[in-house]
């Protein structure tokens, strides 16, 4: 139909293919721009809910932890708007060389959230701590255990900055590389769309499903064996493909119509 409204295989590709441009420059953006930008600000949240963070400590709970510290509790209560909790106990293993083991035992304690990080008092206690063979044993009245949190959001360093961390992280390289070449796909593959859409059924059978999901196999699997080499894997994956598709869209459309 298209043909005998007058138009050519060459004016049709060249519509598709400037919509192709167009979409290819869109994701381009989209991945290179806009991607970093979206990284950072969901960062930048993460470490903003980290400094508003409040602990979610309940009685008569095992395997919950306070910074390094395994706490379990007997009992709670509220008082004047603030959670007292009764008969804590506390663990810290020791992880490291020259660490100790410690345990503190008090009657009553309170956990607070002082903006950048979080703090336990206790009071009427004791503290034993391990040393070789002994314990050390403390009684105290009053202590209090901080544990310090992030107290500012991350600096972003741009999208420039972003793409630069692939000369380090071999995961960002490999990111870089699926990013452009799956924005560059509809440009370097529209003509192989066209060869196989454009089908005169009357003379010829159509092998639209079986060439479409050949050429996103072979695009995929080249890009998914290459996107370590980013300087190679783009120019010659999107410039071969669009080659081959021009080729094709030459022999198998042009020549007929």
């Amino acid at each position: 139909m298209i043909f005998t409204l007058g138009y050519n295989p060459k004016r049709i590709a060249l519509f598709f293919l400037s919509g192709a441009v167009i979409l290819s420059a869109v994701l381009l953006f989209v991945s290179l721009v806009m991607m970093p930008i979206t990284e950072d600000l969901k960062d930048n949240f993460v470490d903003y809910k980290r400094t508003k963070a409040t602990l979610n400590i309940k009685s008569n709970k095992f395997g919950q932890k306070f910074s390094d510290w395994l706490v379990f509790i007997d009992d709670h209560e509220i008082k004047d708007g603030r959670t007292l909790y009764k008969n804590i106990l506390l663990y810290h293993p020791s992880k490291k060389n020259g660490d100790k083991e410690r345990i503190v035992i008090a009657e009553e304690a309170e956990f607070k959230n002082l903006n950048s990080y979080f703090e336990l008092s206790l009071n009427e206690g004791q503290s034993y701590i391990a040393d070789d063979e002994d314990w050390h044993v403390t009684q105290f009245e009053s202590m209090n255990i901080r544990t310090m949190q992030r107290d500012k959001i991350r600096e972003s360093g741009g999208i420039i900055a972003y793409w630069e961390h692939a000369k380090e992280s071999k995961k960002r390289l490999k990111d870089f590389t699926i990013y452009v070449l799956v924005s560059l796909f509809p440009l370097a593959t529209t003509l192989f769309a066209l060869s196989f859409g454009i089908v005169t059924y009357r003379y010829e059978k159509g092998i639209l499903y079986f060439g479409i999901f050949g050429v996103l196999f072979a695009y995929f699997a080249s890009i998914m064996l290459f996107a370590s080499h980013p300087k190679f894997a783009i120019p010659i994956i999107a410039l071969l493909f669009f080659l081959a598709s021009k080729a094709y869209f030459r022999y198998k459309i042009m020549r007929k119509y």
